[in-house]
């Protein structure tokens, strides 16, 4: 009896010795076999490295592929560059003193600027082209043209002959114009009406020479204030 429980325990300590064995050579070709596997596919395989390489390259930059793909540009346009009041002043300078190398470097100016606030690639390639000095012109003749309006307003002038100088203004610019003068001799002509009517007689030219020098020291008296 003694002999069969001998024998027994050595059969139970040789299957838990063969257990250890079997487990211990799975693991041992489970490991092989995943070498095997990474060296055949990532080692050996250049294409396979080259996707490795790749996809290392993205995880590790993943800001860098956010930036080339939504790349931040500035949200002002050409045109909010070149209607700046000291733009508009430097083209009609140049346009007045007939001096077109002035419009070219102002065109120079404009494009380093919207270069150093990263504007987006069209609007810097407009500032770059001729249009855009089409532009510069056109925007000064209708300011040299505002201020002619303002010169025979403020000296009681008509607007003949303006717009043959300005075709740029025509449309709403001459319309706001022509209502401005005819306001102002509308207020002249009632000045002139007052006149008259306080003596009780017609309105003559000189009630209307009386009412313009009145309007004109009214307008200067304004413009003081």
């Amino acid at each position: 009896m003694r002999q069969v429980m001998i024998l027994s325990m050595k059969v139970n300590h040789l299957k838990k010795h063969l257990r250890v064995l079997f487990t211990f050579l799975c693991c041992l070709l489970v490991i092989v076999y995943a070498v095997w596997f990474i060296y055949y596919h990532f080692v050996d395989n250049p294409n396979a490295q080259s996707l490795v390489n790749k996809t290392q390259f993205h995880h590790a930059n993943p800001q860098q592929l956010i930036e080339d793909k939504d790349r931040y540009y500035s949200e002002l346009t050409a045109m909010d560059l070149m209607q700046v009041p000291e733009v508009i002043n430097r083209a009609l300078s140049a346009v007045m003193f007939d001096e077109p190398n002035e419009l070219t470097l102002l065109q120079v100016n404009l494009l380093d600027t919207a270069k150093q606030i990263n504007l987006h690639p069209s609007q810097i390639e407009y500032i770059n082209s001729p249009q855009a000095i089409n532009f510069l012109k056109f925007r000064a003749k209708r300011t040299w043209f505002n201020q002619e309006v303002e010169d025979r307003y403020i000296n009681i002038q008509s607007l003949d002959g303006l717009l043959e100088r300005f075709p740029e203004a025509r449309g709403d610019l001459y319309q706001q114009a022509t209502q401005l003068i005819i306001n102002r001799d509308l207020i002249i002509f009632e000045i002139a009406k007052g006149i008259a009517e306080a003596e009780q007689r017609k309105m003559t030219e000189y009630d209307l020479e009386s009412a313009r020098r009145t309007w004109r020291e009214s307008l200067v008296s304004s413009s003081n204030d």
